[in-house]
């Protein structure tokens, strides 16, 4: 059984051959996250952890405000929702 670590990589590194700019964008942004939040706690991450970053991001983008243009502020909800749905696929359905 693969780790939720090695889906992440796995699923960007798909991207990455297939061109997929924005599910691209989506797993580095979570990438990052992932090795600050273990460079803060000077360990690897376990699995637990991995989930608990991963729903804070998908959090965040959520809840982030919009841009004051409402064209501006279309596109950006639409990558917003694209975003979070490309985030929750690693995240266990409720």
């Amino acid at each position: 059984m693969m780790s939720l670590q090695d889906e992440l990589d796995a699923a960007f590194k798909a991207a990455l051959k297939n061109q997929e700019s924005l599910k691209l964008s989506v797993l580095r942004m979570l990438r990052t996250a992932l090795k600050n939040r273990a460079v803060e706690l000077r360990r690897p991450l376990e699995e637990i952890e991995i989930l608990a970053v991963i729903n804070s991001q998908v959090k965040q983008r959520r809840e982030a405000p919009g841009s004051t243009n409402a064209a501006a502020d279309s596109i950006w909800l639409t990558k917003k929702r694209r975003n979070c749905s490309s985030s929750s696929l690693f995240c266990p359905s409720n």
